[in-house]
């Protein structure tokens, strides 16, 4: 499989904003400022710049590619391990490289998003297995790449273990240190990433795209663009309210992750598709390591994720030049608000009330 992924990621040469990162890490091998572009990513989303340095242009891609396999080849050794495996390896394939989700972001484009969800994933693997000063360094790892992950970091208070605080102290000190040594060295503009995203406007997964595209020429400019650079807001309220009810109806950290996420980067002006590519990673573990309540999330999961599935192939099937016309135009309006309604009506009802049934 890692060959396969591999010749993939090389035929498909540059892609996508793989081309950015390119142009991003060539700033940065030049001494420059490498946020006085639009680079909207953590300072150790630099450091990549010296693999490209030393092992050519597609090295990071491959270094991606390979993190990302190693840690879906784990989950499945893991199962092989364990009981009821059949049906557990079709869904490990599912929420994994059968997803074309996955497909395109992991082995064609080769986004940096692999390596924030292979991170978080390994983090909450050996976090399940007791350990916690390894999860606190990944997880830390990973938001210097990508700051979403930072979201997650609360939801370790919901392990009764004396250890859980722990974790998430560690990756959020790893985070301050990060963010201080970069401050240091590349200046304030190491904050640009922050200002870039209150500033940006929504991405086709947020309900604020469909609203702007059905309020155009309406004169209704003032209430969205509150919305928009208020956003931030509306992302703590729905971390502040999922955190309360999986702490209320007692479930895992992973779990309440799991079902967490989702509604969290609905409600993100900035959800991108490819950052379901860590929920998808979240949705494997509980696959590895599944009780009944896990079995019950996972059940709810597949639909969302046959649809990030289905719309990015909608999105590859629409080049460019047409994207904007026709039904294209009509997708792309309503993705939106089809996505956070389906969010909705598969999440929420699990955080409203814990599964107390076993499936059978």
């Amino acid at each position: 499989m890692m060959a396969s992924a591999l010749l993939i990621g090389h035929a498909s040469g540059s892609l996508h904003d793989y081309k950015l990162y390119i142009a991003q890490w060539n700033l940065v091998l030049s001494h420059q400022d490498p946020w006085s572009t639009d680079n909207a990513y953590g300072p150790l989303y630099n450091l990549l710049a010296y693999i490209m340095k030393y092992f050519g242009v597609l090295a990071p891609k491959y270094f991606s590619i390979i993190v990302w396999s190693s840690f879906f080849l784990f989950c499945w050794y893991l199962t092989l391990r364990g009981r009821n495996r059949f049906p557990k390896i079709i869904f490990l394939f599912l929420f994994g490289i059968a997803n074309f989700l996955v497909f395109c972001m992991v082995f064609l484009y080769g986004s940096n998003d692999s390596l924030v969800s292979a991170s978080v994933g390994f983090a909450l693997l050996f976090y399940l297995r007791g350990k916690t000063i390894l999860p606190g360094i990944l997880f830390g790892l990973a938001a210097l790449i990508k700051f979403y992950p930072l979201l997650l970091i609360p939801f370790f208070i919901l392990d009764s273990r004396k250890n859980s605080f722990k974790a998430g102290f560690i990756a959020s000190s790893i985070f301050v240190l990060g963010m201080v040594g970069s401050f240091f060295y590349w200046g304030k503009s190491t904050l640009h990433p922050v200002m870039f995203g209150i500033d940006r406007g929504p991405n086709l997964l947020s309900i604020l795209n469909t609203i702007q595209a059905h309020s155009k020429g309406s004169g209704n400019t003032a209430i969205l663009s509150f919305l928009i650079h208020t956003n931030v807001i509306l992302v703590v309220s729905v971390l502040a309210l999922c955190l309360y009810l999986s702490y209320k109806n007692e479930f895992s950290t992973i779990q309440g992750v799991a079902i967490s996420l989702p509604i969290i980067l609905l409600s993100y002006k900035e959800g991108n598709v490819q950052y379901y590519l860590t929920w998808l990673a979240v949705i494997s573990i509980l696959v590895v390591d599944q009780n009944f309540v896990s079995q019950k999330i996972i059940y709810h999961s597949l639909p969302f994720a046959f649809f990030l599935s289905i719309f990015q192939f909608g999105y590859e099937l629409s080049d460019t030049g047409h994207y904007n016309k026709g039904w294209g135009t009509l997708v792309r309006d309503n993705c939106g608000i089809t996505a956070t309604i389906f969010g909705i009506a598969m999440f929420l009802p699990l955080l409203l009330r814990k599964p107390t049934t076993k499936i059978s």
